[in-house]
């Protein structure tokens, strides 16, 4: 599936379309026909500035995927089915384990999924050292969710727009949509440490009011942004192995986690809401 976090020690807010019956499980590794996990065609991957596609196989599903700093924006190509479905996982594989404290997540409108999960990482650096945050976030779908349910560990619940519970050992949510006569489905997410307001305004801020829904506009939008970071330096040289070194280095040295939201609000280890005075400066993880 695809993480709207890759910290070192965080992750949070998996979405994997598929297709066909149900699986709400990854699945092991070694057992690739086991769970939702699907193919991937490498072959048809690309990965570039602003811009990441994957074909998976099992499912004849085309993935593509680009973001902003605090939102992300997701297009998959369907078969025709009457089964096109997308899963929001709270627990999954990632570095650290990761318990989930606490959920309180809803299908609020026909088009959009919101709410907020607590994690608690207890395994970082064993007991001196715990990871715990809340991620709140909100899923805008660009056509109507067709059906919707929710799962944890004690199993599906189908019909179901409210997932609201405390500690658990799995849990998620999954909208289908009918693709027979449109196969493609877009969905927006913006993603806040601070608040579900703060994830609401991040997703406005950054993609609903700049693009709508304008894929190609967003990743136009990253190259151009990548374009000038990289433009700031230039070297001239005839061994393009030097010019490769340089960038890519320089590239890695902008890539850094920025935990503050579009206002300036941040959340500081003590749980605390802090807000930065100048309006460009941004809180680097």
């Amino acid at each position: 599936g695809f993480s709207h976090i890759h910290e070192w020690t965080m992750a949070g807010l998996l979405m994997m379309p598929t297709t066909g019956p149900l699986q709400v499980e990854v699945g092991d590794q070694y057992q690739p026909d086991a769970g939702y996990r699907a193919r991937a065609d490498t072959t048809r991957e690309e990965a570039r500035i602003g811009y990441y596609r994957t074909f998976l196989t099992d499912s004849g599903i085309d993935v593509e995927l680009t973001a902003t700093t605090r939102a992300g924006f997701q297009r998959y190509t369907f078969p025709e089915t009457t089964q096109a479905r997308v899963l929001l996982d709270f627990q999954f594989p990632a570095e650290y384990r990761f318990d989930l404290v606490s959920l309180d997540v809803r299908q609020s409108s026909a088009t959009r999924i919101e709410g907020s999960v607590e994690h608690h990482a207890p395994d970082v650096w064993g007991r001196d050292a715990q990871q715990e945050y809340v991620l709140h976030f909100v899923a805008e779908f660009d056509r109507p969710i067709h059906a919707s349910g929710v799962w944890t560990d004690a199993g599906v619940q189908r019909d179901t727009r409210v997932l609201r519970t405390g500690r658990v050992k799995d849990a998620g949510v999954y909208v289908e949509f009918d693709t027979r006569g449109a196969r493609t489905v877009q969905v927006r997410t913006g993603i806040s440490l601070v608040s579900l307001d703060n994830a609401n305004l991040n997703l406005r801020h950054e993609i609903s009011l700049p693009f709508g829904w304008d894929f190609a506009a967003i990743v136009d939008h990253q190259r151009a942004t990548w374009n000038e970071l990289l433009g700031r330096i230039r070297i001239e040289t005839p061994d393009r192995r030097e010019k490769i070194r340089f960038y890519t280095n320089l590239y890695r040295s902008f890539c850094r986690n920025i935990w503050s939201d579009v206002d300036g609000r941040w959340r500081d280890p003590a749980e605390r809401i802090q807000q930065l005075n100048d309006p460009d400066a941004v809180m680097l993880g």
